[in-house]
């Protein structure tokens, strides 16, 4: 075979091989990358619950004396000042007694006069006789007897003056009952509840009747209830944003004021509550609750200047027996029921200086409880993208596990270990990380070879 004939079948076979390669690359599944950027900014994740507005002071203003309702001054929505005269009671039997006592106390008075009168005659009667007895014109018997008259005197003298002390404050007592049948507001507020009538009789001797609610509304609270996951996340002084239903979608704002250790259990089996009442049950007066909502006995913060009986509820003091909130819940020291679901009762300070806020409102609250400020973050699906074994066999990566092995253990105080995907030379390059906090959209990137700007696969496809 000549040479020419040689270089020719050698082409042909080149060739046909070029052509096979070709083929065989062409038929190859092509694998298509989509990549995310790593950057520097915020992440802020919130939850998004539900939560009870209420009066952060309110006060049950009741009745300290009994008597008949005379006139009432104030009903629902009125507005109030500190001192201002709500209702007034009967007072002609308390006018009474208060005669008595100051015709007691003028008696007494004058009792004291003649005691004094009769002290100072037995004094004089005493020296008399002692000059006597020492010129020995007396018997020693007599100058006794003068002396011993001098001390009773003196001792009726001092019974007389107590009898007038004992008058002068029987007399104070029954003004004070007097004032007391004028009721007056105890802070500036409205009135949220009125449960008096002219010509009612009150009965004060065993427990003081509550005859009105009075809410300053200028500062609201707001009960909320807070996962137990996501509970070690709130912060106090966190901004939160709020809606309520009925004011359409104006957002409100108020300031996470504190989160209450006390945990409420509820079953996730039945709904129903496992060793603390589900949120928002009401308990019966005099039941032990959180500060915020428990109740007591009306009536015991009253000054005798208002003449009323007054009890503070809220977040400053018990009394708001009848405000329904994730708060009132029963004090429980029992093991929880398994499989209960625990959650915690977030406070939310609220300012209210218009009065918009109605008492018992409920609002969708969008809590924060995660915030950072300037952190390296990646996107949420690159920290969850594996490449699939489809995508690894296009590639020719076959041998390469699709979730490598750990090189350390998890701690959860330097964050959770993962991994996202880097797309270079055509191949798959998986990246250790440690995440943190995570939002809708990024994930924190505590440490890992990551720097802003690199790209990271968040999804990837295989065509044919």
């Amino acid at each position: 075979m000549s040479r020419k004939s040689q270089l020719l079948m050698t082409l042909a076979v080149v060739l046909a091989l070029i052509g096979i390669v070709a083929w065989r690359v062409e038929r190859r599944p092509r694998v298509a990358v989509t990549l995310g950027d790593v950057s520097r900014g915020p992440i802020s994740r919130e939850v998004l619950t539900s939560g009870t507005l209420e009066p952060a002071r309110e006060v049950e203003t009741g009745a300290q004396v009994s008597g008949t309702v005379q006139s009432v001054h104030a009903d629902f929505n009125d507005r109030v000042k500190a001192g201002e005269v709500i209702a007034e009671l009967d007072p002609s039997v308390f006018d009474a007694q208060v005669a008595q006592a100051r015709a007691e106390v003028i008696k007494t008075e004058a009792d004291v006069e003649a005691k004094q009168v009769v002290l100072d005659d037995a004094t004089v009667k005493a020296a008399r006789a002692r000059e006597l007895r020492q010129q020995d014109l007396i018997a020693q018997a007599e100058l006794d007897a003068a002396v011993l008259a001098a001390q009773q005197a003196a001792a009726d003298l001092r019974s007389a003056r107590a009898a007038s002390t004992s008058a002068r404050a029987a007399l104070a007592q029954a003004q004070l009952d007097r004032s007391h049948t004028v009721i007056r507001s105890p802070i500036d507020g409205i009135v949220v509840n009125r449960s008096v009538e002219v010509g009612q009789t009150l009965a004060s001797r065993l427990e003081a009747p509550v005859l009105f609610r009075i809410a300053d509304l200028r500062k609201m609270q707001m009960l909320t209830d807070v996962s137990e996951a996501e509970v070690g996340s709130v912060r106090r002084g966190s901004d939160v944003r709020f809606q309520i239903e009925s004011m359409g979608p104006e957002q409100f704002h108020g300031t996470v004021a504190e989160v209450r250790l006390q945990p409420i259990y509820e079953s996730g089996a039945t709904g129903t509550s496992g060793t603390t009442p589900p949120a928002g049950t009401p308990q019966p007066v005099g039941s032990t609750g959180q500060s915020a909502t428990g109740s007591g006995a009306a009536g015991a913060n009253a000054s005798p200047a208002s003449g009323a009986s007054s009890q503070q509820s809220g977040a400053n003091a018990p009394g708001n027996s009848n405000a329904p909130s994730p708060a009132n819940q029963s004090a429980s020291t029992t093991t929880p029921p398994a499989g209960a679901v625990v959650s915690y009762t977030a406070i939310v300070d609220v300012d209210n200086p218009d009065g918009r806020i109605a008492p018992g409102a409920t609002a969708i609250v969008s809590l924060p409880t995660a915030q950072r400020s300037d952190v390296l973050r990646a996107p949420n699906n690159a920290l969850s993208f594996r490449p699939s074994p489809e995508a690894l066999e296009a590639t020719g990566q076959t041998s390469l596990s699709v979730a490598p092995e750990r090189t350390q253990e998890s701690d959860p105080a330097k964050g959770r270990v993962g991994y996202v995907w880097k797309f270079e030379n055509g191949k798959f390059t998986p990246v250790e990380v440690r995440a943190g906090a995570s939002d809708e959209t990024w994930t924190e990137i505590l440490s890992g070879a990551l720097q802003p700007g690199d790209k990271v696969i968040t999804a990837a496809s295989v065509s044919r």
